[in-house]
């Protein structure tokens, strides 16, 4: 069984905790540490949910993302319609001019 099946994660890998664990060693000093086991029980779960939460905060950045964009999407859709509608009208108002004002707004 493997750290990411025991700890119930796929996100946390051995590198991590493994990572978790040397940044906690350099911090306090092998020396200070008296319980090298006790030290590595709780160690580990911190390294765990540390991994779960950095995987939260990825999937709540993606999930902004991508509403954004679905934002930015619906915004220029609603931009061209109402180009279009407004091309639409300009061209009625224009059949609907007489031939000879027509004709003076080409030339």
């Amino acid at each position: 069984m493997t750290l990411s099946e025991l700890s119930g994660t796929t996100e946390c890998t051995t590198a991590m905790v493994l990572e978790r664990v040397s940044e906690k060693v350099r911090m306090k000093g092998w020396a200070r540490i008296q319980n090298p086991i006790g030290f590595l029980l709780t160690s580990v779960p911190k390294a765990r949910q540390a991994a779960s939460c950095a995987a939260r905060v990825r999937a709540q950045a993606r999930a902004g993302a991508e509403a954004a964009q679905a934002q930015r999407e619906n915004e220029q859709q609603i931009q061209r319609e109402k180009e279009l509608v407004a091309w639409e009208t300009a061209e009625r108002a224009f059949e609907d001019l007489p031939q000879d004002r027509k004709e003076s707004l080409i030339s």
